[in-house]
């Protein structure tokens, strides 16, 4: 059985590797050991596979519908994961912080040196008629290429959204009480059904972290462009200054 799931991955099944899950772009490589291994030629084996398209983060009806468990113990299971994947999206959100936080500290520095050197140079140019606007141009692009790599890191900084656990919904009183009831009643499944709501909750603030995190790393990332293009322009001011010290 091979199927693609949420993620752009291809699932294979085979007897010699188990269950796998690949890239999509290694997948015509396990398509061919799959061919290899049953004897199957490749086009039948592609053609088996399902094509579907990507979906969407599931919203909160959906989720609903596919916690509608009996087992305990599955549901504690999907508790623990809840927990443990919402605790890595807030651990990716500060590392994430700390990037843009060294991205502004070396962009803040770079800019220094750089508005001290290129003064400088500007004024040994000035014996260098040809030289002189080239200079002029390229120092003007360097600080707006600094500048913007400063921006991209506040901007990614910069405080949005608190995402945060709802009181309310922790201790929404209909829930206790439904659990409270249900727990003292001889299923004892009380806690069971106030976790899945929780994990509803817990899993929509994961979902709003996760869309919060590809918001800010394109925006660091975009900011990471922009210094090294400010990088290069400042490597061909040195180039430029070191000419300006050997003719002048």
């Amino acid at each position: 059985m091979h199927k693609r799931n949420d993620y752009g991955f291809l699932r294979c099944g085979t007897p010699r590797f188990g269950a796998l899950h690949i890239p999509e772009k290694r997948g015509m490589l396990v398509l061919m050991t799959i061919a290899a291994e049953s004897g199957k030629p490749l086009g039948e084996v592609v053609a088996n596979v399902p094509r579907q398209a990507t979906k969407g983060p599931l919203d909160r009806s959906e989720l609903a519908r596919r916690l509608a468990l009996g087992s305990p113990k599955l549901v504690e299971e999907l508790w623990t994961v809840t927990q443990k994947q919402l605790e890595v999206e807030v651990a990716r959100h500060g590392r994430l912080d700390a990037k843009a936080t060294s991205l502004l500290t070396a962009a803040g520095l770079s800019l220094t040196v750089a508005f001290t050197f290129g003064s400088t140079l500007l004024k040994e140019a000035k014996s260098f008629d040809a030289w002189h606007i080239p200079i002029i141009l390229i120092f003007g692009v360097t600080i707006i290429c600094g500048l913007m790599a400063a921006f991209n890191a506040v901007h990614g900084l910069a405080l949005r959204e608190q995402l945060g656990v709802n009181e309310e919904a922790i201790f929404d009183p209909e829930a206790l009480k439904e659990a409270d009831a249900e727990e003292t009643a001889e299923a004892g499944n009380g806690v069971m059904e106030y976790r899945k709501g929780r994990i509803i909750h817990f899993w929509t603030i994961r979902q709003r972290y996760w869309e919060s995190y590809q918001h800010k790393a394109k925006i660091v990332k975009h900011g990471q462009y922009w210094f090294l293009a400010f990088l290069a322009c400042l490597l061909v001011l040195c180039v430029f200054n070191v000419l300006a010290c050997l003719f002048a």
